[in-house]
This record gives C-alpha cells, structure tokens and sequence, in this order.
C-alpha cells in the first residue's frame, strides 16, 4: 500500500496540486498525469481514479469526504397512484405496493351500476387481446363487489400469459396482484371465485389451448377445493399441479404473513399431481395405511326421489364407468335413461348432462319428452291437465347449464362424439354422458367385431381419463321370430347385443328395459329394470340378475314404483319429491273407444291390475 511520502508533488509545499497516483502505480494500473488531487495545507490526497485516499500525519488531517454530496428527495409519504390515499394505504398493509397498483392498472372508479356522484371504489379493470372488457369493483375492509352489466367474463389477468408455457391460477383478483407482488406474471385469477366457469372458459380458449401446464394457487377451503377439482376435471390431472401455502390459505396470505420471498418459495415449490391411474404402492405413512383401511366407500351416484329407492339398493355408477344399456327396441330405455338422467341432475348439483341422442326426431322433440319429465305434466298444452306456460319456463331454467344435447345433420363416427364430448368437458364442465344409440354411429363396414371392440375401449378411456359417467343404448338381434309375438320375448343380456361378447367384456356395468306385453300382445305400462353387470360391490355386483319393477306414467313419461303411486312433484321444486296415489278419472269413454285409444297410444287396459316379481311374490297396483 503506497504512503503520503511516496506522493511526488513538484509544486510549493502549500494549496491545491494534482500528480500521479503512487497507489495507482503500485497497483499496476494504467498512470493519468493528474488523478491524483492533494491538500496539502490539510495534508489530505484521494485518487479520482482508484479512490485511494492518504493523510499527513505531520499536518494532523482530518478524513475528508471528496464524493459530491447526495441530495434526497423529501422523505414523506407520497401518493403516485389514481387511487385514494386511503385506498393505496389499505393496499399495502395487504403487502401491495403502488407499482404493483399501476402495472396491474388498477384504478379508482365510481361503477357504472350506481349513480353518477357516487362514492368511488377500487375498480380491477379486465383486459382481453389488449381491450378492457370488464371492470370489477370493490370497497376495502367491507369487501363489497359489484362489476359492469352485460360485460364480457374473461379470466383477470388472461393477457399476461401470452408467450408463457405454465400458468398460475389463483381465486380472486388481490391473490392476482400479490402474486404480480412477487414476481409471478403469469398468473390469471377467475372472476367470480368458485362460481360459474363456462363463459370464461368459452371466451379464453384460445389462450388457454397453448399452456402446456396449469399451477393451482386457490384458496384451501372447501370452496377452494371444489374450483380445484373443476379446473382439474377440465384440463386434466396430467397438465395440473398445484400449491400449498403454509403462512394462510391463499396467495394473499401468504404474501402478507410471510413475505414476497415466502410467497415465492411456495409457487416455486408446487406439487404435481400423479400420473392418474398409477400408484406406488408403498409410498404411504404408517397414518395413512391405517386410513386407507377406514375410508368410506366409493361415492356412487344415483338418481333423487323415493321411486328409485329399490333401484338404488340394487345399483348405482361410479365416475370413469362406462354403462350399458340395452332392451329391445320400444320398450322404454331411452325414456327411463331421461328420467334417471334428470333425477340424478336433481339429487346432485355437480351433475352436467350431454345427449347424443339421433334415436330423437328432432331437438324440439327430445326437449319435449324431457319437460314433460321436469314438470310431471304433459306438454301438448291442448291435453288435460298441460303444463302451464309458466312450469315449461321453469322446466327450461332447471335445464340450462345443466343438461346439454349434441345434434349434427350426419352421421358421425365414435372419434367425432369423444372430441366433441371432450370440448363439453373442457368448456361446460360436463361429466354424465349418453350416446343414444350406438347403432346410430357411423361405421368402417370392414370388420364390425374389431371396430365394436375398439369403440367401447376408447369410450371406456374416455370415461376413466375424464373422470366422467357415461352411458351406450346399444340394440339387441331380433328376440323373437318373425312369426313370434312380443308377449313371449325374454329380457335380453349383454351378449345379445348387435356385435359381440365385447358389449360385456369391456364394459363396466349394463342393465336392461324391458316393457310387459299382455295377452293380445299389446304393450302395458308394467316396465322391469334387470341388472346385468355390475363390476364392483359399489356398483351392486352382488345384486347381478336381480330386476325392480316400475310402472310408466303416460301423464308425463316417469317411471314410477308400483306400491307407492305416481310421482308427479316438478323436478325443479326444492321440496323432495312424494309419491301421490292418484285415484283412477272415471272416464265416460265407452269401453270399446277407449281400448282403441288406448291402442293407438302403444298402451293397454288391463283388466288385471297386479303383477308377480321375480321371487314370485304377486302385489297390487294402488292406480
């Protein structure tokens, strides 16, 4: 280290000079003439060049300060937003800082739903491709929202992801912005918590097709639990992970309680879902072996209402099962399949339903059949006792966003169904699934044994890898000779499908409808439910050959149980569902005219009003 004598001043020993640096020499660095600024009355030098600073001891000198002195701003608070000074406080004691507030374009408005003069509130504006398209408002503390009418519901923050292969999903618009806090661009957040997703999903596809993977951040409540399990069931388990806050149950929290590094190390640290349908299985605690010896069973489904409690003891379906349903043809199996379709989306909130049903003439005509099965009443408003015009409104409103219909002008192949059923999960979140019937798809006509084979196997993926119910009406041959009567055709099984053994090989479970005919071989309203493969005891595999026995309803197209008596509660009616025994109308008809009408119906008069079960226990019809 170079001293003060080593300095070389060839000037008076008195004022300011400049020479070269001994240190800068010593250091071997490259020498400027005058780098080097000395005092000598103070007896002080510093080197502009390689801040060496010397003193003279024989001068007493003090240390001085050569840098130019830093002037700072003043040091108050100051507010650089758009926001209020109490709304920009209240942002950061929830750990959010005013660039976050501008980047994120947060901004201080009166909502367009209130009166103009109206107290302002923090108002999150929704951009889509580069337009504002939403805006959401909300007060602080109170936490109060309101957002524009009739605006477009988009994901917050959707424009963020562009040009990213991973995505953040959060639950609400701060869980946004505390992640932006922290460094997460990527991120969207759904508008409106767990609630409706469909829209958002309809108008965001675009975006979302090109994220490879999607991090769950959501609130680990039970309203966050169920979002998760609909964002998983719509972009599958393989593209999913998701994340475990430690310091509060969502990204807010987290940020508040534990900082922006805390917050960081838990997105981080996300967990990714297993591959589905494989298991270590070894990799359990000790705690956990003895839980998985005390779960509960597997949750089944089954249709609401106490007409189906015998069906329900007998049998029921597990998510990612494929169901096969056969009877021959006109003996009810598509009807009794609504009925069970809408008494399930009545027991069930979380049921969304899609037919592909060409066994339909039309969609006005299928649409038809289901009201008159919403309401309990006939729809033809021209028959006693139709629907009001009021209950049909009601019948549309318990449908929609809850049961769907496919119709195309073609034939399609089984691939063309499974693609669109694929986008009905994605977008509406659909997970009970009917195709009606299968011999209504198009086929190769090259080798129908192996293209059966191969259809049921990519429905029975589909169902298992979507986690979905779905069901397959597939025709028996002919049960009887052309010169047989239908009074004496059996139930048909599995194996009696058109095709091949496949129909019970590969499917998970399969009934079969079949109507009683009587003596003059006319059809009645006795209608047997035979259970013909259950795959496990959930499913009722015990009960396999066991039927239950209903009566059909002309009224309205219910299936009902024969001891209590006709159900005819509208299905959208919060109150459970009660069996009626409806008294027999007194019909002044002449006898003679209402058998015929009868006939023309497809229904008989029967003159015997009992029926024999399967244990040959004989019991009486209360109609």
């Amino acid at each position: 280290m170079a001293k003060w004598s080593d300095i070389n001043v060839k000037r008076p020993k008195s004022g300011w000079s400049k020479t070269e640096c001994p240190n800068c020499k010593e250091l071997g660095k490259r020498l400027k003439p005058y780098s080097l600024g000395v005092n000598l009355d103070k007896g002080v030098a510093k080197c502009h060049k390689c801040e060496w600073v010397s003193f003279d001891d024989k001068k007493n000198g003090k240390k001085v300060n050569y840098d130019k002195p830093i002037i700072t701003p003043p040091q108050d608070w100051e507010n650089h937003t758009t926001l209020s000074d109490q709304a920009v406080k209240w942002f950061r004691s929830r750990g959010i800082g005013q660039q976050t507030i501008k980047d994120c374009k947060i901004t201080f408005e009166v909502p367009s739903v209130f009166k103009k003069g109206s107290d302002k509130w923090v108002t999150f504006n929704y951009f889509h491709e580069g337009k504002r398209v939403n805006r959401k408002y909300r007060t602080g503390v109170s936490k109060k929202f309101v957002q524009d009418a009739d605006s477009k519901k988009v994901f917050y923050g959707i424009d963020n992801i562009a040009g990213y292969s991973e995505c953040y999903i959060v639950e609400g618009e701060m869980d946004k912005i505390a992640m932006y806090e922290a460094g997460i661009v990527n991120c969207i957040s759904v508008p409106n918590g767990a609630g409706d997703l469909n829209d958002i999903f309809e108008n965001c596809e675009e975006e979302l097709k090109k994220i490879n993977k999607f991090i769950i951040a959501v609130d680990n409540d039970s309203a966050g639990k169920g979002l998760k399990d609909n964002l998983i069931h719509r972009f599958g388990r393989y593209k999913c992970a998701e994340v475990d806050f430690k310091y509060g149950k969502d990204a807010n929290d987290e940020l508040m309680n534990g900082g922006v590094y805390k917050l960081q190390e838990a997105c981080v640290n996300y967990t990714e879902f297993p591959i589905e349908n494989v298991y270590d299985y070894g990799d359990l605690t000790d705690e956990e072996i003895i839980a998985e010896r005390n779960k509960p069973p597997k949750k089944t489904l089954k249709p609401y209402g106490k007409r189906w409690d015998r069906l329900n003891n007998i049998f029921s379906v597990i998510r990612g099962q494929l169901t096969v349903v056969t009877g021959i043809p006109s003996m009810g199996k598509t009807t009794l399949l609504h009925d069970y379709t809408l008494s399930c989306i009545k027991g069930d909130d979380s049921i969304i339903a899609s037919y592909y049903t060409p066994e339909s003439n039309t969609k006005e005509d299928h649409k038809e059949q289901l009201i008159e099965q919403i309401v309990g009443k006939p729809y033809d408003n021209k028959k006693d006792g139709a629907a009001t015009n009021t209950e049909v409104i009601q019948a549309y409103k318990f449908m929609k966003g809850r049961f769907y219909g496919y119709w195309v002008d073609k034939m399609v192949t089984i691939d063309e169904v499974i693609e669109t059923f694929e986008a009905q999960v994605m977008r509406y979140g659909t997970n009970f699934f009917v195709i009606d019937a299968y011999n209504k798809l198009k086929k190769t006509g090259k080798n129908s044994i192996n293209e059966s084979s191969q259809d049921l196997a990519k429905l029975t993926s589909f169902a298992q890898r979507r986690g979905v119910f779905v069901f397959l009406v597939a025709h028996p041959r002919k049960m009887v000779d052309s010169d047989g009567e239908m009074k004496d055709a059996r139930i048909p099984n599995l194996y009696d499908v058109k095709g091949n053994s496949e129909f019970y090989d590969q499917t998970h479970n399969g009934f079969a409808v079949h109507c009683r005919y009587d003596e003059e071989n006319q059809r009645t309203a006795d209608v047997t439910f035979k259970l013909l493969k259950a795959k496990f005891k959930e499913n009722g595999s015990q009960n396999i050959g066991q039927d239950v026995k209903f009566k059909f309803d002309l009224t309205n197209q219910r299936y009902s149980d024969p001891l209590d008596g006709y159900d005819r509660t509208p299905m959208y009616t919060d109150v459970e569902s009660t069996q009626q025994t409806i008294e027999p109308i007194q019909s002044n008809i002449e006898p003679g005219r209402l058998s015929a009408l009868n006939r023309q119906s497809g229904y008989a008069v029967q003159d015997d009003n009992s029926f024999e079960t399967s244990n040959g226990e004989t019991f009486e019809y209360p109609f």
